[in-house]
């Protein structure tokens, strides 16, 4: 059994090892890699997404965060050929959600709504869970567009200010409220009005806090725990990056 360990450790330490850098929402190097496979023209449509909507010709640069770590089982970007007409719908749907978001003037809503404008008579539940995943952060049981995504969306956002935004989403899906006072102080590069806007964006204010425009989605959560838990797990990993920033918003009094 010595000898087979041995054999098994030195078979290990003669294996190359890859680096694997993972470039989170917002980075530049993800910004980057997103254009360089875009459609350099929104009057262009790829040829394998149906439907008549010009939005839909970068749908191939949506895959923001992987689905299969909020719906397992589900192929999401499966390009090679032969399965591309499999998942033309889901490409398709994903391109829909992600127009429809960036449109609304509060990108926030809750799943009732959602379905009602794809409902289950045409769109699988699964497959809109998947497509939402690949748009959409959960916060508080609401679908609230991925900052990466708004901020492509605005003229003149920046990395920054995504990275603002999914620091306040962050502290939303745990508190249920935000001390604006204490954001100038953690942000002093960020000018107060762009601090105001962002928090617009999705809250409003009530008297010294800020809370969630919508209401909490307790139905969502309960009704679809196992997804409830992974955009809960993903939370949680988002704000462990931002670790020092939760640490200076609980100190600033």
């Amino acid at each position: 059994a010595i000898e087979d360990a041995a054999d098994y450790r030195a078979t290990q330490e003669m294996e190359e090892w890859i680096t694997l850098e993972i470039h989170g929402p917002g980075t530049a190097p993800r910004k980057e890699a997103r254009r360089a496979i875009a459609c350099p023209s929104k009057t262009t449509e790829l040829g394998f997404v149906r439907g008549t909507n010009k939005n839909h010709n970068f749908v191939h640069t949506l895959n923001y965060k992987d689905p299969s770590a909020l719906h397992q089982g589900k192929t999401y970007v499966d390009t090679e050929e032969g399965n591309v007409d499999s998942n033309a719908s889901l490409k398709n749907l994903v391109a829909e959600l992600t127009t429809m978001f960036q449109r609304l003037p509060v990108p926030v809503l809750p799943f009732s709504l959602i379905q009602a404008r794809f409902p289950p008579t045409e769109y699988e539940t699964d497959d809109l869970l998947v497509a939402l995943a690949s748009v959409t952060a959960l916060v508080r049981g609401n679908f609230v567009l991925q900052s990466c995504l708004l901020m492509d969306h605005v003229a003149g956002s920046s990395e920054e200010e995504a990275n603002i935004r999914d620091f306040t989403l962050g502290l939303m899906n745990l508190h249920g409220s935000i001390q604006r006072a204490k954001l100038g102080s953690i942000f002093p590069s960020c000018r107060s009005n762009i601090l105001t806007s962002i928090l617009k964006g999705f809250a409003t204010q009530q008297g010294l806090v800020w809370v969630m425009k919508v209401d909490d989605d307790t139905d969502f959560l309960l009704s679809h725990p196992q997804y409830a838990e992974r955009n809960g797990v993903y939370w949680q990993q988002r704000m462990r990056e931002m670790a020092d920033l939760v640490l200076k918003y609980q100190e600033v009094s």
